[in-house]
């Protein structure tokens, strides 16, 4: 649709005949999208940005709404993106001041509603994290949901990140995307009371002496990343993680949610989250909910029937 060969008349009479919600709703899905390319965040950047060249040229129509898709999501891998969205906001801004600009084109002011943000520095940044972090919050500081990928679990930048997102009161869906490994740094616990929906790539175990953990382990990251977030209500796990390590889970922690795809076999298997350990052990949540393919998973039973005993709904979705 992007990348068409038709005359620009031809394109813009296309264009005008779908609404603004229509629009933005097609716009979103592919600025939004990953699979665009996976290689490396500098051509993933550079072919949304492409996006936003060739649809801008549609139409104005096309031209006020994928500026609006852009400043609404906002997503920062390298730090041309972060010139690039500085700049936009600047001109967002004068554009907002023209009365005419949003009454002839039905849109509403701008206000950042996604995050997808590194938590180090983009490449050929120079001017120090806590600067980094003050630009995403001008850009990002209304924002409801955001995407953070931690590059770093060290005790002098772990705080960074935490900082800015106790500052985006807003804020009430993070998803935390870190590289797989084992941590057993003792990092801080930064309250994050906003957020109520968390889902995690892959939750961090603990790769210290056992005799450490009893002592320890409220200092933990395994644990922090809960603790972080005093007002959570549902978590969603997307990697095999032992539910015993939750234990004590925030009191206001309800729901665990749990992505078992099926495997090349066509059958998923949840033991890798220990469901009945866990429920026997003292986990307290109210139900837990399983997206799983069509056949019932490995562990099921077992599962199911700690479930009935403790009086936790378990609850199988045939999302795969």
């Amino acid at each position: 649709m992007f990348y068409t060969t038709s005359s620009s008349i031809e394109a813009a009479s296309f264009a005008r005949q779908f609404p603004n919600e229509i629009v933005e709703k097609v716009l979103t899905y592919a600025w939004n999208d990953p699979a665009n390319d996976r290689r490396s965040p500098p051509y993933r950047h550079f072919k949304r940005w492409k996006l936003l060249a060739t649809a801008s040229g549609t139409c104005r129509q096309w031209h006020a709404v994928m500026h609006r898709v852009c400043m609404l999501n906002v997503i920062i891998e390298t730090n041309l993106d972060l010139r690039l969205y500085k700049s936009l906001q600047v001109r967002t801004a004068g554009q907002s001041k023209d009365s005419r600009h949003h009454e002839t084109l039905s849109l509403d002011p701008v206000r950042a509603r996604y995050l997808c943000i590194n938590s180090g520095l983009p490449r050929g940044y120079a001017q120090g994290g806590a600067r980094y972090f003050e630009d995403l919050f001008a850009l990002g500081q209304h924002c409801r949901a955001a995407e953070l990928h931690l590059s770093s679990m060290d005790a002098y930048y772990w705080p960074l990140p935490f900082d800015f997102l106790r500052r985006l009161t807003q804020l009430t869906t993070l998803h935390m995307v870190h590289v797989p490994g084992n941590i057993d740094n003792c990092l801080p616990v930064i309250h994050v009371p906003s957020v109520t929906y968390l889902r995690v790539n892959h939750f961090p175990t603990y790769a210290g002496p056992p005799s450490a953990l009893p002592a320890s382990r409220e200092r933990l990251l395994g644990w922090n990343v809960i603790a972080c977030f005093p007002r959570l209500r549902t978590l969603c796990l997307d990697e095999p993680t032992f539910l015993k390590a939750l234990i004590p889970a925030p009191r206001t922690l309800t729901t665990i949610v749990i992505e078992a795809p099926p495997l090349p076999s066509g059958h998923a298997t949840i033991h890798g989250w220990n469901v009945a350990a866990a429920l026997n052990r003292g986990l307290t949540v109210s139900r837990i909910v399983v997206n799983t393919g069509a056949n019932e998973p490995l562990g099921w039973t077992q599962a199911a029937a700690a479930a009935a005993a403790h009086g936790v709904i378990l609850e199988r979705r045939c999302t795969y």
